[in-house]
């Protein structure tokens, strides 16, 4: 999230050198590309890459913004951004790990309640179905 501002500013700094009309429409062009990239394209990776839900990812980032910018200011939201998806992601796996372990065997089901709870489990938290898994 902070990349593309570090590249941006000197961008719009120089483009201003040059002419206030460039460096107007460069910062104008460098703003929206932000808000596509951090609102739309940033959700969407990171949801796949770590196996989240998008508006979770954005839902954390928000929270966790505003969380670390009430308790550390400006920096404390920095970091508290950073920290936000893999906390959403470990509060995923924590949720399904006490989902399974709480949940009644299913009968129609072939791989659950077979007596390897463990391996269930971590079925269950990778989205995999049992075969894609080593024995």
């Amino acid at each position: 999230m902070i990349g593309g501002a570090l590249a941006g500013i000197p961008t719009v700094l120089f483009a201003t050198a040059q002419s206030l009309t460039d460096g107007i429409v460069t910062a104008a062009v460098f703003v929206a590309y932000q808000q596509l990239e951090n609102h739309v394209l940033n959700p969407v990776i990171m949801s796949r890459t770590v196996k989240v839900n998008p508006l979770l990812v954005l839902l954390a980032v928000l929270f966790g913004t505003s969380l670390g910018d009430w308790v550390g200011g400006l920096f404390g939201g920095f970091v508290a951004a950073l920290l936000s998806i893999p906390c959403a992601a470990a509060l995923q796996v924590i949720v399904r790990e006490i989902w399974c372990a709480t949940a009644q065997p299913n009968s129609d089901s072939s791989h659950i309640g077979e007596g390897n709870t463990a391996r269930d489990a971590i079925v269950f938290a990778a989205g995999k179905s049992p075969d894609e898994l080593p024995s």
